[in-house]
């Protein structure tokens, strides 16, 4: 459970070899790495004796619950977060409960995209962290990028002007408003 009341689903499989963290990307979930069966990332990791810890990230269809918000709202306080309280609040509140539970002082992290991400807003934010960190491999993060071309360049200020009440709402879930447009 992260300060803010969010409580968020870890998925393990254990070992004594060194932890492995992977923080998924966007609009995604822990079984990203495990959907191939067992030629899948995960299952390859535990395969060689890493101790896999995979993230789900506030929002996700594992990580849908807080301690007094209610997810189920199309357009409420829940959904009020971004890359940011993901770096600052989930991925410090996982590390520690990873740290204690695997009694491991160092932890590898491995992310794509939006987890790494919020990785690194954590280790701008929290440098401290960056001690019990031993490797981090990173698989196309998304940043601000100044210099970007073609249409999104073009588009992008068009997503910023969008109102918050707008963007501010689940996206991509059975139970959102992508089910319903799928129902017509």
């Amino acid at each position: 459970t992260t300060e803010d009341g969010y409580i968020l689903t870890v998925h393990r499989i254990p070992s004594s070899g060194p932890a492995v963290v992977y923080l998924h990307g966007y609009l995604s979930s822990s079984a990203e790495i495990f959907l191939r069966g067992k030629d899948s990332l995960g299952f390859r990791l535990a395969a060689q004796g890493f101790d896999v810890w995979v993230v789900n990230f506030r929002g996700n269809v594992y990580s849908r619950r807080h301690k007094t918000l209610d997810p189920d709202e199309l357009i409420g306080e829940f959904w009020n977060f971004s890359f940011w309280e993901m770096g600052t609040l989930d991925l410090p509140a996982i590390m520690k409960m990873i740290i204690n539970k695997s009694g491991k002082k160092k932890i590898q992290i491995l992310g794509h995209s939006l987890g790494l991400t919020a990785c690194y807003v954590m280790l701008g934010q929290l440098p401290e962290i960056a001690s019990k960190i031993s490797l981090i491999s990173g698989m196309a993060p998304i940043f601000y990028n100044g210099h970007t071309k073609g249409l999104l360049k073009w588009v992008a200020p068009l997503l910023v002007a969008l109102p918050s009440w707008l963007t501010k709402n689940e996206s991509m879930s059975s139970t959102g408003m992508l089910n319903k447009l799928a129902s017509i």
